[in-house]
């Protein structure tokens, strides 16, 4: 949801390469944001402006919520697999932001990631967005921290005011 509660992001995970767009009062769909290579597994919001998207393709997606475009695309798989998961990629399962909308933390396999993701939305302010994902060129992020987990990560929350990170794994 939008915090001006204007929008509803649908991710519905295992079954679509896309993410629906409905208007939270009305219900209306309003279109697709497509471009994942698979499901998408995981959306969040960072910050007012900007939606963040997982895919089982091991991508990120930044969208401009205002115009529904695309200004981000990031491959995450090269960096956050552990020797345990490394010969097959896995998909993102889950994602959260900070309050301060700064970092983004990332459930990849038996791994949470951690990335900044300042540089990333300042830079995101100066393009244009796309209208099509796969036109976005796609960066590699480096992230700023790991956090090694027994088990499959399903979902993360992380909380800078609390100052922690809850992981919980299947």
């Amino acid at each position: 949801l939008t915090p001006d509660d204007k929008l509803l992001f649908i991710a519905a995970r295992h079954a679509v390469d896309a993410i629906s767009v409905v208007a939270a009062s009305t219900g209306e769909h309003i279109r697709d944001l497509s471009g994942h290579q698979g499901a998408v597994t995981a959306v969040a919001m960072i910050g007012r402006r900007y939606l963040v998207s997982a895919g089982a393709d091991g991508l990120l997606g930044l969208w401009e919520t205002s115009n529904l475009g695309c200004v981000g695309r990031f491959r995450v798989n090269d960096f956050v697999s552990t020797a345990a998961d490394s010969s097959s990629p896995q998909e993102i399962s889950s994602l959260s932001t900070n309050e301060e909308s700064t970092s983004l933390i990332v459930g990849h396999g038996e791994r949470a990631v951690i990335f900044d993701f300042s540089h990333i939305l300042e830079a995101a302010a100066a393009r244009v967005p796309a209208s099509q994902f796969d036109s976005v060129e796609e960066e590699t992020l480096t992230p700023q921290s790991f956090i090694d987990v027994s088990g499959r990560v399903t979902s993360v929350s992380y909380s800078m005011s609390s100052k922690f990170v809850a992981i919980s794994t299947a």
